[in-house]
């Protein structure tokens, strides 16, 4: 539930599991602060494989059965809306699983474990907002277009606007998150949620324009809030951390720990360091 005396309640927006909340919020900030920061000093040389496959496997995992309690326990108890919640995570993540691949597939990509965990990830955000309220049909094509959109900003957009955002917050959440809540304006639907709630293909069209204004101020709220708190902050705190520090790693510079056998090498440093010098010297 909005707040009672907040302008979305009052507007009369319905957002069921919290994709604007969640997902479209973390989603924009994260975008801007990614463009605040800049890139990583090493991002065109350094490898950024994932450290280990198989804990990105079981995080994925576990965070298909947790969103089962957040999406159906967003009913507020063991009732009908949460086994429909339930059962359109479910569908949604599973069909954005199989729609990821395809796509990569299409484009000549090869099908890997991280692509798929990627697309199941992007399924369970876009179904957030309308787990509630959609029928399966509904979350099945939310699955099949969500991760197609966020595919398309990882892999050609981001690089356009050449940001570094690290975990793919913006493609996966906010735009997975954006994508979600527009079509869950489009499939809403009386028949699973009684509260006369139309979606675009159901005739009504009053949601889905709310849906249009509120998504597109909490996007550019979330952006000037962002910039405003960096501004703040990095006017005490320098946000970025020193060339250093950053070719050393930020938990070995700072907190002394490191992840064992994937740690940097002193050489790989020593590489690093030598190009950016040579570039420095270049730009000079």
């Amino acid at each position: 539930e909005w707040h009672p005396d907040g302008f979305i309640k009052s507007f009369g927006h319905k957002d069921f599991a919290g994709g604007i909340v969640v997902h479209i919020t973390s989603g924009y900030s994260a975008l801007m602060l990614a463009y605040l920061t800049g890139a990583r000093r090493e991002v065109k040389l350094e490898d950024h494989s994932p450290a280990h496959i198989p804990f990105v496997i079981l995080g994925t995992a576990l965070l298909w059965f947790g969103w089962f309690g957040f999406n159906g326990g967003s009913a507020f108890g063991a009732n009908y809306n949460a086994g429909q919640a339930i059962m359109n995570t479910n569908i949604s993540g599973g069909t954005s699983m199989i729609s990821w691949m395809l796509w990569d597939y299409m484009h000549g990509r090869k099908i890997n474990a991280i692509g798929l965990c990627g697309g199941l990830i992007v399924g369970l955000i876009a179904v957030t907002p309308g787990c509630g309220y959609i029928s399966f049909g509904g979350a099945m094509v939310i699955g099949v277009i969500s991760p197609i959109v966020s595919n398309i900003a990882l892999n050609k957009f981001q690089f356009l606007i050449d940001i570094d955002d690290t975990l793919d917050v913006w493609a996966f959440h906010g735009l997975g998150g954006t994508t979600g809540m527009i079509l869950t304006s489009c499939f809403a639907t009386d028949h699973v949620y009684e509260d006369d709630l139309l979606g675009l293909f159901y005739g009504g069209t009053t949601f889905f324009w709310h849906t249009i204004v509120v998504t597109t101020l909490v996007a550019a709220y979330c952006c000037i809030m962002t910039f405003l708190i960096f501004v703040f902050v990095n006017y005490f705190i320098e946000f970025r951390v020193s060339e250093s520090v950053e070719i050393d790693g930020i938990d070995s510079s700072i907190h002394g720990d490191g992840i064992g056998i994937f740690e940097m090498s002193d050489q790989r440093k020593i590489e690093i360091s030598a190009v950016l010098n040579s570039t420095n010297s270049s730009n000079n």
